[in-house]
């Protein structure tokens, strides 16, 4: 496709706290979406500051619980995407105060790679509306540049409502914006309605998924692949280990789902601090030979996973509207899923979804048995995703977004 004269000539400044490398899966949304904007844009500029402690403290037990990162990525350059990952002393986070001077350092850290590279850039997109919003707004200050935050989940339903300080940081952040990009009405209607931004400048963009990465394949070989019985029935769940992404209903579902067929396995991905307590139910239910817990895997391995399985459960108690979601449905998978956050609005159709109340266990289980009796349309459920969440479509309406941002500041 021919790109117009703005298009071209965009360089783009990407601030995030997540982006992904080889040990750390965090923000693979913002990755995919840059890779798909890249061929129409001049230039690209990652910049994703990394938290450390230093070494004196993580002589303590206790700061190196809170050090999670093993490792930290060199900065690369390839083709027009330069990536880079500054670090920036960073203490625990004890409230507002601590928040603002752990941002304060986070920013510095922007500012000495921009000046150190030498860096140029037309436009500032910024992923989260804190830190990486107070950033992208104390830049427009000095550069007089445009900027867009995309605000995604807990950026818009949870941090502003922590207290009266965050409220008025994150209304500040927004306001200073010049467009605002969220991930769905339900966020949008918080931005809106709740926090008093300017509609106008608010617009509901998804995140999408990789349609040549995420496609049915056969489900034979998949399972081959993962080790998983050729004829069991497989309920597939992926998210963090944490309270609020539901796991515990889950279990409990499962209880119930196994006494109809003992031969269904469940498998669960992903890593947290809820792991041991998930796997104490599991055994107090009495159900641990049939759920499988599965470390944290590369993003490029979850379609096999996808495939290899019957139904993509998400038993959330709150969500924004997860990546994983479309990603299942473009591997023509059914989704079984709570009715929390931007899922109802993305996906109430009862041919690629069933939608039950979030902390039932028993609605949960008599949806997954609906779900697995059910003759679902592989071709209908992958066409839904393609056509309303795959990638090519999303970088589009993202890229007119710069281009009318960069044609309005030529002016």
């Amino acid at each position: 496709m021919e790109k117009n004269h703005h298009e071209s000539r965009i360089r783009l400044l990407i601030l995030t706290t997540a982006y992904p490398y080889k040990s750390d899966y965090q923000g693979t949304f913002i990755r995919e979406q840059t890779e798909q904007l890249l061929n129409r844009l001049d230039r690209a500029i990652i910049i994703s500051p990394l938290a450390y402690y230093p070494k004196l403290a993580l002589r303590w037990k206790w700061f190196r619980r809170l050090s999670l990162r093993t490792e930290y990525p060199e900065d690369s350059t390839v083709g027009n995407l330069s990536i880079n990952f500054p670090r920036f002393f960073t203490f625990p986070q004890f409230g507002f105060s601590s928040a603002q001077i752990r941002a304060d350092f986070f920013h510095r850290s922007i500012v000495r790679t921009i000046e150190k590279k030498n860096f140029n850039f037309d436009l500032i997109h910024a992923h989260f509306i804190f830190p990486s919003g107070l950033s992208a707004i104390r830049l427009k200050k000095v550069y007089g540049l445009p900027i867009i935050i995309t605000a995604h989940g807990g950026d818009v339903y949870r941090l502003p409502f922590l207290t009266v300080s965050w409220k008025r940081k994150c209304i500040n952040i927004l306001e200073c914006a010049d467009q605002i990009i969220t991930t769905s009405t339900r966020n949008a209607r918080v931005i809106k309605e709740t926090l008093g931004i300017d509609k106008e400048k608010v617009s509901v963009i998804p995140n999408g998924f990789k349609e040549n990465l995420f496609a049915p394949t056969d489900k034979n070989l998949a399972r081959r692949i993962v080790e998983l019985p050729i004829q069991a029935k497989v309920i597939l769940s992926i998210g963090n280990l944490t309270e609020i992404k539901g796991h515990r209903f889950l279990l409990e579902a499962m209880k119930r789902v196994l006494e109809f067929d003992s031969e269904i396995i469940c498998v669960i991905i992903g890593r947290g601090r809820d792991e041991n307590i998930l796997k104490n139910i599991s055994k107090n239910l009495g159900i641990e030979k049939s759920i499988r817990f599965i470390p944290g895997i590369p993003h490029e391995d979850i379609p096999i996973w996808l495939n290899a399985s019957d139904i993509f459960v998400l038993p959330s108690l709150d969500e924004g509207f997860p990546t994983v979601i479309p990603e299942a449905l473009g591997c023509g998978l059914p989704v079984v899923a709570t009715r929390v956050g931007a899922i109802p609005e993305s996906i109430d159709n009862r041919n690629i979804s069933i939608l039950v109340e979030p902390g039932d266990s028993e609605m949960l289980a008599d949806g997954i048995k609906v779900a697995l009796d059910n003759q679902w349309r592989i071709d209908e459920i992958r066409k839904f995703a393609v056509d309303n969440y795959s990638w090519g479509i999303i970088s589009r309406r993202i890229i007119g977004i710069y281009s009318r941002m960069v044609t309005i500041s030529d002016y």
